[in-house]
């Protein structure tokens, strides 16, 4: 039980920091984010 929390914990924190960091490149560069649109 114990190592399948700690891989769901880290999955968590992966996917968080994923999307986090996906929300910041984003809001970054407005220019660019729109041309890839």
């Amino acid at each position: 039980m114990v190592e399948i929390t700690l891989y769901a914990l880290k999955g968590q924190k992966l996917l968080a920091q994923g999307i986090a960091l996906g929300n910041w490149d984003a809001n970054l560069p407005p220019c660019k984010g729109k041309s890839f649109t």
